[in-house]
């Protein structure tokens, strides 16, 4: 009598192999000594887990490959190499988070639109204040400039409009969102 195995299949979509890579590379980055640097991929793992739950797939494919194109860079020094490096990720993060709360809520209007803008702001100066407190506890030298934290909130807001506008575009063209997958599977 022969008796076979079950066969277990583990699928890993795009981004979660995307998050996993990332991770690694945070650890990788950090037993290099740049403690900073894998704080912050790690938070862009975070992120991405967060929109993994709050996004459709899309979405969560995009954010996940924006966060892990910035995650490489990161390691690779190119926010100091490269002067729109740190700008455009703020805009295109901004710009996916946006699209993602908004496909939760009914189509947005002017009220709805001005909430998800003053809470994106709220939170894209969290990050900033977050950045700050990482590079005090560090002891790192780099302290970001007043200069540099408004670019990074022009970036942020600018983000938000474009995913706002993205929303109310395709909700004229009759392309709703789908809902995020917790709404999906009864939240």
């Amino acid at each position: 009598m022969t008796t076979s195995r079950p066969q277990v299949r583990v699928h890993l979509a795009p981004a979660g192999l995307l998050r996993f890579g990332t991770a690694v590379l945070a650890v990788g980055v950090g037993a290099a000594g740049h403690l900073q640097t894998a704080f912050g991929i790690a938070l862009a793992v975070g992120v991405s887990l967060l929109m993994r739950e709050f996004a459709t797939p899309g979405v969560d494919l995009a954010t996940t490959l924006v966060l892990a194109a910035q995650a490489l860079g990161s390691a690779a020094g190119l926010p100091a190499r490269v002067a729109v490096w740190d700008t455009t990720f703020h805009v295109l993060v901004a710009a996916l988070i946006a699209i993602a709360l908004g496909a939760m809520l009914p189509p947005l209007r002017l009220p709805g639109m001005l909430l998800l803008t003053g809470l994106g702001m709220a939170v894209g100066l969290e990050w900033e204040a977050l950045e700050y407190l990482v590079d005090l506890v560090a002891g790192t030298s780099y302290a970001p400039s007043a200069a540099d934290t408004a670019l990074d909130l022009a970036g942020d807001a600018l983000g938000i409009v474009v995913g706002l506008a993205f929303l109310r575009a395709a909700d004229r063209a009759g392309h709703p969102m789908p809902a995020p997958r917790f709404l999906e599977d009864g939240f």
